[in-house]
């Protein structure tokens, strides 16, 4: 992923720490949004239940988002490495890409499920949460 496609807390995330997406990991930012539990009532005084389907509101949801980073030696990777896990104890990123101008995805950091790294090249899953997609 070149310069440019991956904006993480207003950096470009592949200048700033050789952090780029992982394949499908943009259809796992895209991806339609849950709803809300529908309001209903299951009285014993009717069959069946009554549900509300009106004024319908999205739910908060966690996901994994895959990454990898680059880097061009030993040394570089671990500064790399250093800042960007300084960057994830901060707790929050808005992360924003080229593909969809105006839209900041406002992430909390979760956790890092994965992580594997093969002579300076790391490939890992953030476990992050977005607790209102409606505030993109």
């Amino acid at each position: 992923m070149p310069r440019g496609q991956l904006i993480i807390n207003n950096k470009d995330a592949f200048t700033e720490w050789g952090v780029s997406l992982s394949n499908g990991a943009k259809a796992t930012l895209m991806a339609p949004l849950a709803l809300k539990q529908r309001v209903s009532n299951e009285s014993r005084l009717a069959h069946g239940k009554t549900t509300i389907n009106t004024n319908l509101k999205k739910a908060s949801r966690e996901f994994s988002l895959e990454m990898h980073m680059i880097s061009s030696s030993w040394a570089d990777y671990l500064d790399k490495k250093a800042r960007w896990e300084a960057m994830l104890m901060g707790g929050v990123l808005n992360i924003k890409t080229s593909w969809e101008e105006g839209v900041t995805y406002r992430c909390l950091y979760l956790s890092c499920n994965t992580f594997a790294e093969y002579d300076g090249l790391a490939k890992f899953a953030l476990r992050l949460e977005e607790p209102n997609p409606d505030n993109r």
